[in-house]
């Protein structure tokens, strides 16, 4: 019972690491790039929504939610200035 509890939130752990590698990376993709899907390359991209204790460590790095409209991938982007 114990080995699988551990098991569980090694479980959990490991795929929040993965996701939070992979915003990082899609935040780093998009860097140099205004307004472009990292996923597809597509021009049509809007302004998502915050949601969740997720998006507000975002914002508070500065960074904002896209989504974009063409394969519908939500991401992350430095704030332009």
């Amino acid at each position: 019972m114990r080995i699988r509890y551990q098991l569980a939130l090694g479980l959990l752990g490991l795929g929040i690491l993965i996701q939070v590698v992979r915003s990082l990376y899609f935040i780093y993709l998009s860097m140099g790039q205004k307004n472009i899907c990292p996923r597809c390359g597509a021009i049509y991209i809007n302004k998502s929504r915050r949601r969740g204790l997720g998006d507000l460590l975002y914002h508070l790095f500065g960074c904002i939610p896209y989504r974009c409209t063409v394969c519908e991938l939500r991401f992350h982007r430095p704030r332009v200035q």
